[in-house]
């Protein structure tokens, strides 16, 4: 993905993601896409990191065979494991309820969606709910000021910065209130 400008060198990591074809559906079908658990296999390690493989023209039959095996155990370890336990639309609420999945490798309007496919409608918009909520307070939106100084004079500029996020979840969270949704049909 990247050369840091150096010739003839590659940089590579590796992602995951968890593919709920019924979340995915339900989305679809009220116009919406979403992603359920995903990320950098490093983030699935003990070291809790980003892990990157430099691939050079220069590199030796034993240096590839080193890094294969290196994801090779990373994705057996780790990967292949933590994929199993949150296969299901139930392990991944569960995962997501407990915390043992983390908020930044999810998308919060899939684990809506999971609510409603589990029956629990109520949950899907109060869990909508604390999301809009979090994201309301987010501190890092609508602060900044830009100054521009020169010799003659100077000016305050101020570029509020737009909550997307914001804007997607009320939008979405309309949706599910507005639509009666059952299974993975929308009447």
């Amino acid at each position: 993905y990247g050369t840091y400008g150096q010739k003839f060198v590659r940089y590579y990591d590796c992602m995951y993601s968890i593919v709920y074809p019924k979340i995915e559906a339900l989305a679809d079908s009220i116009g919406e896409y979403v992603c359920g658990p995903h990320g950098q296999i490093g983030y699935l390690t003990p070291e809790n990191r980003f892990r990157e493989w430099r691939l050079a023209d220069s590199d030796s039959d034993e240096y590839y065979l080193h890094m294969i095996n290196d994801i090779k155990e990373i994705m057996g370890q780790y990967v292949i494991p933590y994929m199993e336990k949150y296969s299901t639309i139930e392990a991944f609420v569960k995962g997501v309820e407990s915390g043992n999945i983390s908020p930044n490798f999810f998308d919060n309007k899939a684990v809506a969606i999971a609510y409603v496919l589990l029956g629990r409608k109520d949950d899907a918009l109060h869990y909508l709910d604390q999301c809009i909520e979090e994201q309301k307070n987010m501190d890092i939106y609508g602060k900044g000021v830009e100054v521009v100084e020169t010799k003659e004079y100077r000016e305050e500029i101020y570029y509020p910065q737009e909550n997307r996020n914001l804007k997607g979840l009320l939008l979405f969270s309309q949706k599910l209130k507005d639509r009666e949704i059952s299974g993975t049909s929308v009447k």
